[in-house]
């Protein structure tokens, strides 16, 4: 740890931690986040980049950072902005407190989107994007209720029900996280258990289950759309930087399945077709049709590995995708090749002209994804089955093994056994007082007379039955 602002790190000790409380940075595939509200970022950026060092952030929301617009200065020579990190902040212009920023790291791919000042809360939104899963966060500050600031929660109720509903269509993955300073886990307070109901129709899940502040209660949210590519491992309490602690989570990210393997080729783009046609005139001796195949064969394997010797390389195999077309292939590669000459000369025009050739990859991308899970959905017309797979494949959504871990197959299906059978007992001794029914005799219709029927007549009593897939262009049966 470096030296911190008024604090002797000599006197430090080092304790020795058990393997449950191993930082979560350890994990493998996932990212890892972390929220604060900082009451000022000013006098705590050393100590901010520190924690953001030690635990191995990959980005550090922050609320209340106080900055205004004459702050810029400072921003740039911040510790936060040096050594691997960044900061992009948005600030509450003409308006003391507040404001919003996003610490990550220098390498991660990071872009505002948007960020504005509403009646009720501040938000900004950025995109963040992690191997082949992008995600966004959705930073939000809620002024508590003053005489300055006179919105209850009900009114921000109102506003962040409208601005999540125009928002959420336009991104993926949203992780909506920040000071909301309202009491979530107080189940007397009749405005937090509305607001709570409400994000829970909107679909999302709220992972904070501590106190965030040292008076008590969860004031810090963070929350995840139910059936998102992401999960939320763990969310985790740390230091009470100011009147709130750090707030760790760890997400985990999907990894597509790639494998590698090694493959053997020869390069044929330039030969010399004049010494390879030499060396392919000699007469073949062998006086047998299969001699002569044979000694052609191998006069032709000599020559290529003169040539054209057999190399080898190891190589990335991806899970074919249904879309990733010849087309689409052959302008990966023109923008690949518009990125190397851009790279080596770094003209304004290079530049254009690969921004041009990336625009039309990724439209070239959208195009057949639409094409291929439209023809999908269309074939699946009438089968809600097959329509619910299709959903389930397009969001990422896995299902989870049901049944209980850590027991055998036989302890399980002996409890299954024990329970039914408990079951049908319980049933059978509460129908015991029940009155047994006994139905009035009637007499069954008597079937003795039977008429032909015509092939026309039978016809019609198979169109007019009902098909369980709305498909009429099956024959008629003979």
């Amino acid at each position: 740890m470096s030296k911190l602002r008024g604090i002797n790190v000599n006197n430090n000790i080092q304790i020795e931690c058990d393997k449950k409380s191993v930082s979560i940075s350890a994990l493998k595939n996932g990212v890892q986040l972390a929220l604060l509200d900082c009451q000022s970022i000013k006098n705590k950026d050393a100590y901010v980049k520190d924690l953001m060092d030690n635990y191995e952030l990959d980005a550090l929301l922050l609320t209340e950072t106080w900055l205004q617009g004459d702050d810029v200065t400072w921003c740039l020579q911040s510790q936060l902005n040096q050594n691997g990190t960044k900061l992009d902040h948005c600030d509450r212009k003409d308006r003391p407190g507040g404001g919003i920023g996003l610490v990550y790291r220098d390498n991660s791919k990071v872009k505002l989107i948007k960020h504005d000042i509403l009646r009720t809360f501040e938000y900004a939104i950025w995109k963040l994007v992690s191997g082949n899963i992008c995600f966004h966060i959705i930073g939000i500050y809620r002024p508590p209720y003053s005489e300055k600031h006179r919105w209850t929660v009900n009114h921000f109720i109102d506003e962040i029900t409208e601005f999540l509903t125009d928002v959420l269509p336009s991104i993926k993955n949203p992780i909506i996280m920040g000071d909301f300073n309202i009491h979530i886990d107080d189940e007397s307070d009749a405005e937090a258990c509305i607001f709570a109901d409400i994000m829970n129709a909107l679909g999302f899940i709220q992972h904070v289950t501590f106190s965030t502040q040292r008076h008590g209660h969860i004031l810090d949210h963070i929350y995840t759309e139910v059936g998102s590519t992401i999960s939320i491992a763990s969310c985790c309490e740390d230091v009470f930087v100011s009147d709130h602690c750090l707030i760790r989570i760890f997400m985990n990210i999907p990894r597509e399945d790639i494998c590698q393997k090694r493959i053997t080729f020869r390069k044929t783009n330039d030969l010399p077709l004049e010494e390879i046609s030499r060396e392919l005139s000699m007469s073949l001796k062998s006086s047998s049709t299969d001699g002569m195949v044979q000694e052609f064969e191998n006069n032709v394997t000599a020559v290529l590995d003169k040539f054209a010797p057999v190399k080898s390389k190891i190589v990335t195999v991806r899970r074919k995708k249904p879309w990733f077309t010849r087309e689409i292939a052959q302008q990966k590669h023109t923008v690949r090749r518009r990125e190397r000459i851009f790279r080596k000369f770094k003209e304004n025009h290079q530049l254009i002209a690969l921004k041009k050739e990336r625009n039309r990859y990724n439209w070239m991308i959208k195009q057949a994804k639409n094409v291929i899970i439209s023809a999908k959905i269309i074939h699946a017309k009438g089968d809600s089955k097959q329509l619910y797979r299709i959903f389930k494949t397009i969001t990422g959504d896995t299902q989870s093994n049901p049944f209980p871990e850590g027991r055998s197959h036989e302890q399980l299906a002996e409890e299954f056994a024990n329970l039914f059978m408990d079951k049908t007992i319980r049933i059978r001794e509460s129908l015991k007082h029940i009155h047994k029914y006994t139905p009035n005799p009637t007499e069954a219709p008597k079937l003795d007379k039977f008429t032909s029927l015509t092939t026309a007549e039978i016809r019609n009593i198979v169109n007019s039955m009902k098909t369980k897939h709305a498909n009429h262009a099956a024959k008629n049966p003979t």
